[in-house]
């Protein structure tokens, strides 16, 4: 059996490449990389070529730089209409108090000219605006948002352009309580616009104000109006507070039931104002 030769690893198959040129080989790569690190011919090289390549990098990077340019766009759009709508949501919070601020200098003013306010060198008003009117124990309250940080007391009179509407009791620093001049406990002395007797107007829970015993004597007739007498301190003299409507006969002819309607509604405007004592 003939002896088979022994196969050999070898590093160049070539039989015609030597060792002596795989010596010579390196010794050109190290004169290579040494001239390079010298001379920097690598970059130098490398910038020469860069416009070669620059087309084939953006070519690469192309869906990459479209998804960050896309996103980038519907982020900035998403942020833009968010703040957009915020700051129309502002303006219009801006608008409507610059509207309220009108609103309440027009109703002063007009509440002044018609009940002469600045004639009664002894009050100040206090403009305060209607809050949304509110039901506790099936009884419906009327509140303003104004209180004794604004200078209020308990007992003040409160007014709107037609007339009398209440009078304040309950109190805190930014809310008043106003009872209505047609609450069933509510009473305010007060005259006929042309008289001087005084007499005493109470509500009833309707939405009407009587007189229970007006003298049958007293002339007095329908249409006849009623403003405050201001014997009591608490509200200013000549307060419009409501118009006859109805007289009554009562107790064998000696007296009358006078039916009074209220000039003033607390809905009727949203601003209302509170007359206290100049300080």
């Amino acid at each position: 059996m003939a002896q088979e030769k022994t196969k050999r690893l070898r590093l160049f198959t070539n039989a015609n490449f030597s060792f002596l040129h795989f010596c010579l080989l390196i010794v050109v790569s190290v004169l290579l990389i040494g001239v390079d690190n010298r001379y920097n011919l690598n970059t130098k090289i490398q910038e020469k070529i860069f416009f070669l390549k620059q087309p084939l990098y953006t070519l690469i990077n192309f869906p990459n730089t479209l998804f960050e340019e896309m996103k980038f766009f519907y982020l900035g759009k998403t942020t833009l209409l968010n703040e957009n709508q915020i700051l129309k949501e502002k303006l219009s919070k801006l608008q409507l108090y610059a509207d309220q601020l009108e609103t309440s200098k027009i109703e002063n003013m007009q509440l002044k000219k018609t009940l002469k306010i600045q004639d009664l060198k002894k009050y100040e008003t206090v403009t305060a605006q209607i809050k949304l009117p509110s039901r506790i124990d099936n009884k419906n309250k009327l509140f303003i948002n104004k209180g004794s940080t604004a200078g209020i007391n308990l007992g003040n009179a409160v007014i709107n352009n037609d007339g009398l509407i209440g009078q304040v009791i309950f109190l805190t620093e930014n809310i008043a309580e106003v009872q209505t001049i047609n609450s069933p406990n509510f009473v305010v002395g007060g005259n006929l616009i042309n008289g001087k007797e005084n007499f005493f107007i109470f509500g009833n829970g309707s939405p009407f104000l009587e007189i229970p015993l007006y003298p049958i004597h007293r002339a007095i007739n329908i249409g006849d109006i009623f403003i405050t007498a201001g014997a009591d301190k608490v509200y200013p003299k000549g307060i419009k507070i409501g118009e006859v409507i109805d007289i009554i006969e009562e107790r064998r002819g000696q007296f009358f039931k006078v039916i009074i309607q209220p000039f003033a509604h607390p809905n009727t405007y949203s601003f209302v104002s509170v007359i206290k004592e100049r300080s």
